[in-house]
């Protein structure tokens, strides 16, 4: 017997049409649950990455005890133990933090690996002058080309490194390209190095205000639906009221 396990960061089964999702025909994972055991009733332990892959090689909930970090010694991997009963496991990842401090161990359980490189922040190969109109130009593309694939555009504002006038920036560019936006309030943990925040660093009132008055520049401005970014209850039915209301609005006017 033959096993593969797939595991996708990030993603989340509302958008998934075998799931019940409907934002957009997802044909490929179609096929795949056509083909594959689909769980209904799983949920996360440990939550983001390392925690969820610990969980996962080792059947201990991460969080229970520690926060992020490698395998310990005393845990009992699965693909450890399959390898020692002659096994063989193969991992193929994008993954870059199996291969940073705090986060190895993992990949060396399996009987060999590949590591595909350049995902996230993953140091592979530096620009000393990114292409910033290039990606400009692909990603207008993608916006008129397939605007049922982008939907959505989640927004940080109020970080202490972005001026007014590069907020405004951001403002105006997700408000021209996207029909849905996400504002969320960034909150500055103590854990982190002070230098990262610099002397600039925002308190809740101010990331509140900053937030509010986004919210209005783009509502005062473009004809989106702007949301809190919030995955409860609550706020997915807030937003999908305003999605309704702008759907009529469009076809009146259309």
């Amino acid at each position: 017997m033959k096993t593969v396990f797939l595991l996708f960061d990030s993603l989340n089964l509302r958008m998934l049409n075998s799931y019940g999702g409907n934002y957009f025909e997802t044909t490929n994972f179609n096929r795949l649950a056509k083909k594959s055991i689909q769980f209904n009733n799983h949920y996360v332990g440990s939550m983001p990455c390392m925690p969820a892959r610990r969980d996962m090689h080792s059947g201990r909930l991460n969080f229970l005890h520690r926060s992020w970090g490698p395998l310990e010694p005393f845990d009992n991997s699965f693909p450890e133990i399959l390898r020692n009963n002659k096994i063989y496991s193969h991992l193929i990842t994008d993954h870059y933090h199996y291969f940073e401090d705090g986060g190895a161990t993992y990949h060396n359980r399996f009987n060999s690996w590949d590591f595909i490189r350049g995902q996230e922040r993953d140091p592979w190969k530096a620009m000393v002058q990114p292409p910033l109109e290039k990606f400009r130009e692909n990603l207008e593309y993608i916006c008129k080309e397939y605007p049922q694939a982008v939907t959505t555009l989640n927004t940080m504002h109020g970080f202490p490194t972005e001026t007014e006038e590069e907020r405004l920036h951001s403002l105006n560019f997700a408000g021209e390209h996207f029909d849905e936006i996400a504002l969320y309030s960034i909150e500055l943990s103590p854990d982190l190095p002070a230098w990262k925040y610099k002397d600039s660093a925002f308190d809740d009132e101010e990331l509140e205000r900053i937030r509010i008055s986004s919210t209005r520049y783009l509502n005062d401005n473009f004809n989106v639906v702007v949301h809190s970014g919030q995955q409860d209850d609550a706020s997915m039915e807030l937003a999908e009221e305003k999605r309704v209301t702008l759907r009529e609005e469009r076809s009146i006017f259309s």
